[in-house]
This record gives C-alpha cells, sequence and structure tokens, in this order.
C-alpha cells in the first residue's frame, strides 16, 4: 500500500505541475495532463490529479483520497448457468453480480448449483476486455465449492468454456472471511467458473483498469501517444506522448529535457529569465528572448520581423542603405538615417538634437529669429544669422564671403583702405567716396533721399506727368480759341460759297492754277493764299448740289491776307503749301 501511495502521490504531482505551468483546464469527468483519463467518483475528481475526496462509482474501488481506477466489468452485467438451480429460484446466477457482498445463502444473496454435477457459471462483459485479476466472494465455511474450480475468458457465448486463466489448487487455503483474489491473465468477453460438483458463489468481481493505468491496483499511469497501454504490464504498443519515456511510458523526461521522446534539450531554449522547463512542452513560463517564438522559444522570428515577441517589423526601421534585419535586435548595420538613432533606428532625436546619430545640436545652429528644430535635418526655416550659411545654418562663411546664407563677396566692397571682411562685412574704416551702407556695396548717388521709399517715388513721377498734360491741354485751348476769334470776324466780312469737285490727283507741283486747287482737308481753317489774286475761304458748311451731285459750301470767309504762307488744319498742324491737297473749289 505504501508503494501505491507513492504512485499516487507522484502521479499528483507531474500533474499538478503540467496543470499548473500550462495552464490546462479539462472537462467535467476528465483529468491529466491531456485530459486523458476519466473520473470515477462523485462528485467529481480533481480535474489535475483525478483524487477523489468521496466514494467511487458503483462498481469501481480506491476512494477517498485515491483515483478510483480500479473498476468491476461483472457489476449488473448478465449471468447465466446450464445447471439448475438448487432448491430455490432465488439461488440464481444473476445473485453473483448484483454487488450484495453478503455471502449467507440463507439471505438469497448467492448462486448455488445443484449437487453432484459438472456446475458452471458465465457472465457476459458486454466487450472484450484485458482482465487483471478476479475476486470471488465464496459461501462462508465452504472452502471445497471453490477448490479445483477453473476460470476461462472466451469471446464466444458457447457453452464450452474457453482459454482457462486460472486454477484454484486443491488445497486452496480456507481464508477468514472466504474472499479470494487470484490473477487471470487474458483478453475475453465471457468470463466462465466451473467445478466437477458444485459451485456456491456469493459475488464475483471481474476488475480492470480504468484506459492509460495499470498495475496491481491500478494506480500506475501510463502515457501512449496513440492507443492506451496494456492494462496489466502497462506496456505501450508505440510511441510514448511528449515528456514522457520508458516501454509502459510512465516515466517523466530526466531533468533537463522535455518533448517528444524526451529529445529536446532545456538548454537549447530561448527563455527570458529563469524560467522552469517541464518535461512535456518545456515552456517558458516567462516569455521568450527577444528574436524568438514559440511555447519553448526555440523558434526564431520569422522573416520581416524581430525583437521581443517578434513583435517588431522591420520595414519600421529607418536604416541608411540596405541594412539586413536580424531576427533578434534588428540592428541597422549601416547606420542610421539622419534624425534617428537606436540599434534598429526606430527612436526619433530627442527634444534638441538632429540629424546623423542625433550627433548635432539644436542650440549650435545659427538661426536668423526663432527656428523650430526638426528631429532629421534641424532646418531654419527663418534663415542663418550673418556669416552663416546650409539649412541648419551651422556652417561658416569661408573668408571670401558674408551676409546671410555667404551671398555676399567681400570683393564686391568699396572699403576705404585694407578692411577685414566679417561675418556681417562691414568695412573698418568706412566707404570710398560715392558708396554707403556699413559694407559699402551701395552708390551714394543712387540713393534716395531720406524719408523716401520706391512707392513714393513712383506716385511722384506720375503726378508729374499728369501736370504737364494738364497744362499742355490749357495752351492747345488758349490757342484755338485765339484762332476761332479771328476766323469769325474774316467770315462776317466776305461770305462766299464753294462747290467740291471731284478729287484729281495730288499734285507736286508748288504752282496752283487759276481753276480748281486741291487743299489738305475739309476741315480747313483759315486757309491763306499762296499766291496773290487767289483767296481761299475756310468751308463753313455744306450743300448737295442737285444737278451736279457736288457739296456746296456756304458762309465761306475769304482771308484778308492774300501774303503767301502756312495752311493750318483744325489738329492744329501746318504745312507747306507746295504739298498735296485735297480736293477743295476754289471761290466763286
Amino acid at each position: 500500500m505504501a508503494g501505491e501511495g507513492w504512485l499516487v502521490f507522484m502521479a499528483a504531482v507531474s500533474g499538478c505541475w503540467i496543470h499548473h505551468t500550462l495552464g490546462i483546464s479539462c472537462p467535467i469527468g476528465r483529468f491529466g495532463d491531456t485530459c486523458s483519463y476519466s473520473c470515477h467518483c462523485t462528485p467529481t475528481c480533481n480535474q489535475t490529479t483525478g483524487v477523489c475526496s468521496g466514494a467511487c462509482d458503483p462498481g469501481w474501488f480506491g476512494g477517498n483520497g485515491q483515483t478510483c481506477q480500479k473498476g468491476n466489468v461483472a457489476f449488473n452485467k448478465t449471468a447465466t448457468s446450464s445447471i439448475t438451480n438448487y432448491a430455490k429460484d432465488s439461488w440464481t446466477a444473476d445473485k453473483v453480480v448484483d454487488g450484495n457482498r453478503d455471502q449467507y445463502v440463507s439471505g438469497n444473496s448467492c448462486f448455488h448449483s445443484t449437487f453432484n454435477q459438472r456446475a458452471m457459471w458465465t457472465v457476459d462483459l458486454g466487450q472484450q476486455y484485458r482482465i487483471h485479476d478476479v475476486r470471488i466472494y465464496n459461501r462462508v465455511g465452504h472452502i471445497e465449492r471453490i477448490r479445483t474450480a477453473v476460470l476461462s475468458l472466451s469471446n464466444s457465448s458457447s457453452p464450452t468454456p474457453g482459454v482457462n486463466c486460472y486454477t484454484f489448487p486443491s488445497d486452496t487455503a480456507k481464508t477468514n472471511n472466504s474472499v479470494y483474489d487470484v490473477p487471470c491473465g487474458g483478453t475475453g468477453r465471457y468470463f466462465t467458473i466451473t467445478h466437477s460438483t458444485v459451485l456456491n458463489l456469493c459475488e464475483v468481481e471481474i476488475y480492470v483498469c480504468s484506459p492509460g493505468v495499470f498495475g496491481d491496483s491500478c494506480t500506475q499511469f501510463c502515457h501512449c501517444l496513440q492507443a492506451t497501454c496494456d492494462p496489466v504490464s502497462g506496456v505501450c504498443p508505440g510511441y510514448c506522448r511528449p515528456g514522457w519515456q520508458g516501454e509502459r511510458c510512465d516515466t517523466a523526461c530526466s531533468s533537463g529535457s522535455y518533448g517528444q521522446s524526451c529529445s529536446n534539450s532545456c538548454t537549447d531554449r530561448k527563455c527570458a529569465g529563469d524560467s522552469p522547463c517541464d518535461h512535456v512542452r518545456g515552456t517558458c513560463v516567462s516569455g521568450c528572448e527577444p528574436g524568438w517564438m514559440g511555447e519553448d522559444c526555440r523558434e526564431a522570428c520569422s522573416s520581416g520581423s524581430y525583437g521581443q515577441s517578434c513583435s517588431n517589423s522591420c520595414t519600421d526601421r529607418k536604416c541608411a542603405g540596405d541594412s539586413p534585419c536580424d531576427h533578434v535586435r534588428g540592428t541597422c548595420v549601416s547606420g542610421c538615417e539622419p534624425g534617428w538613432m537606436g540599434e534598429d533606428c526606430r527612436e526619433a532625436c530627442t527634444n534638441g538634437s538632429y540629424g546623423q546619430n542625433c550627433s548635432h545640436s539644436c542650440i549650435d545652429r545659427k538661426c536668423a529669429g526663432d527656428s523650430p528644430c526638426d528631429h532629421i535635418r534641424g532646418t531654419c526655416v527663418s534663415g542663418c544669422k550673418p556669416g552663416s550659411m546650409d539649412e541648419d545654418c551651422r556652417e561658416a562663411c569661408d573668408i571670401n564671403h558674408y551676409g546671410a546664407n555667404c551671398d555676399k563677396t567681400c570683393a564686391s566692397r568699396h572699403c576705404v583702405g585694407n578692411s577685414s571682411c566679417s561675418a556681417t562685412g562691414n568695412c573698418d574704416r568706412g566707404c570710398d567716396t560715392g558708396w554707403a551702407q556699413a559694407d559699402c556695396t551701395e552708390d551714394a548717388r543712387c540713393v534716395q533721399p531720406a524719408g523716401y521709399n520706391a512707392n513714393q517715388l513712383a506716385v511722384a513721377v506720375v503726378l508729374v506727368f499728369v501736370a504737364g498734360d494738364v497744362v499742355g491741354a490749357i495752351v492747345s485751348a488758349v490757342i484755338w480759341r485765339r484762332r476761332n476769334r479771328c476766323l469769325h470776324k474774316t467770315s462776317e466780312s466776305r461770305p462766299t460759297t464753294v462747290s467740291l469737285v471731284p478729287t484729281e490727283p495730288p499734285q507736286a507741283s508748288d504752282d496752283v492754277g487759276p481753276e480748281t486747287r486741291p487743299y489738305d482737308s475739309l476741315n480747313a481753317v483759315s486757309y491763306d493764299a499762296k499766291m496773290k489774286g487767289e483767296p481761299y475761304c475756310t468751308v463753313k458748311s455744306g450743300q448737295t448740289n442737285a444737278k451736279t451731285d457736288a457739296t456746296v459750301l456756304t458762309s465761306c470767309d475769304v482771308s484778308d491776307s492774300i501774303a503767301a504762307g502756312t495752311y493750318e488744319t483744325l489738329d492744329n498742324t501746318s504745312r507747306g503749301t507746295d504739298g498735296e491737297y485735297s480736293e477743295i473749289g476754289k471761290v466763286k
């Protein structure tokens, strides 16, 4: 019993360890490392150890702190006898499997065959069993009725006994309670007891171990991979489940190994921290080291991922160039892009730094004004202070340049003497004559008066031109009025009529004939005669002659001045008399 208790204890400890480590929870009525064992007690057994806190179910044994894994497969099964019952009909064959262990025939709890005839009793177990052992409750005080009895197993229901599995010796010792535990190794569905003269059986219990359990008391657990072990020997027909070894698969992997056939080494795992190594799965209870995954942390991160729990993506890195991605740290072997840092270049530069490897300080920039500092380039969005250049204004101008962004040349200045060229380009001793500003680059002759700007100057120029146009218009109006007065006086003294004649080609000659003369325009005002004795008049108005279809001009004044001179038009132009003229008739 001490040995059986130790086996139960070891099974319980193993189950507890596995369930605690792996977090397995079995359904009601099942227990064990893979929930492959059955409970046979009420209330149900512990899901981890299988231990029953109460009594076993009817037909099962080993409760109250044990696992109830030994069962009586003959309980309440069909029993028969080919021999007539002795004396009373109540001493029938089924009394042997009704669960009543009372051994007094007067209580009608036993089977009793007739005397002096070959007796046979058989029970149908309902299916084939690998029988473990048998317990027989004989009638008290009648040892002779069990001596020489033969036990046999068969897979046929014929009355012929099958294979013998045990025979009681003729000198079987008498026991205090007439209870006999005998082995019956074999497989069969029909179990038979025969005797040469008489049988007086009160109860027969045929024991088998629950699947996955073996041993005399069914307290040893086997862990076969594909089929249950032999309930007597415990030998597995194939491989063991992971974490177990031996022909009966009842021995856990030795310390430091685990898994199928105990072939995995605990030292090969990549557990985070000091994780125990259960012999079944080798689970890393504290998780995996960066770059590893799986229950036992033996599998490297898949392609494209790395780090703790393989949760980082290689595409999220900011590596400089085409860097490989190792599954552990994702190291950028070629360094980081500007603005990023860390082994895997996923962390932006902290406040106050930027650029390659975050090696530049924002306070070292020479920005004009208060410029923000982005972590990649540190760009001075407001430009550089004088004497600095580049995007982040950290580079000083060379000796030949100065100013903001170094866009001015020292040689373009007009300084007095040999002046140094600082960041601002200021001349040490002033400017050469005719030049201004601190760096002497502005021609003083082109400098606008103080207080004026380009817009004001443009407005002033426009006003000058407008004033000129107004004055010109006024002068033109005065001249026109004076000439108009003169013409008015002439028209009052000599009204005439002038008719238009068809236009003739212009003449280039200076002489004008006494007949019809061409003139510049019908709009002519105060035409003066080119030759004496041939006065011409100013056209005032015209009418059409119905006979000749020519226009007749009336109110034509002949100028008193016959002297040769210029001809004027209403558009204030004048031309010589030797020019070309349009058609105009002479004074009639």
